[in-house]
């Protein structure tokens, strides 16, 4: 069965997140407790951080960058100030 959070008062559990195997039923809800970001004091404390710095870094507006079209890149007489030669012009 489980305990729920009886596990703390039956001093299963440290604050810290040790087991105390002088209190062990074998239930295996320690265990269970241990691993859970949603219980075990530690891990909740590095999962609220994790989801705080995952808000933040969406709250940051990103921006699309557009490219120019090949004709008007570095190498295109535009680009140099030159007239479009006759192959280029009807």
């Amino acid at each position: 069965g489980s305990l729920g959070g009886a596990l703390l008062d039956l001093e299963l559990l440290a604050t810290t997140g040790e087991i105390n195997a002088n209190e062990c039923h074998y239930c295996l809800d320690c265990q269970v407790t241990y691993y859970s970001d949603r219980r075990c004091a530690p891990l909740i404390e590095r999962r609220l951080k994790r989801e705080k710095r995952a808000r933040e870094r969406a709250a940051i507006p990103l921006m699309q960058v557009k490219s120019k079209p090949p004709s008007q890149g570095l190498d295109s007489p535009a680009a140099r100030n030159e007239k479009p030669t006759g192959e280029d012009t009807p």
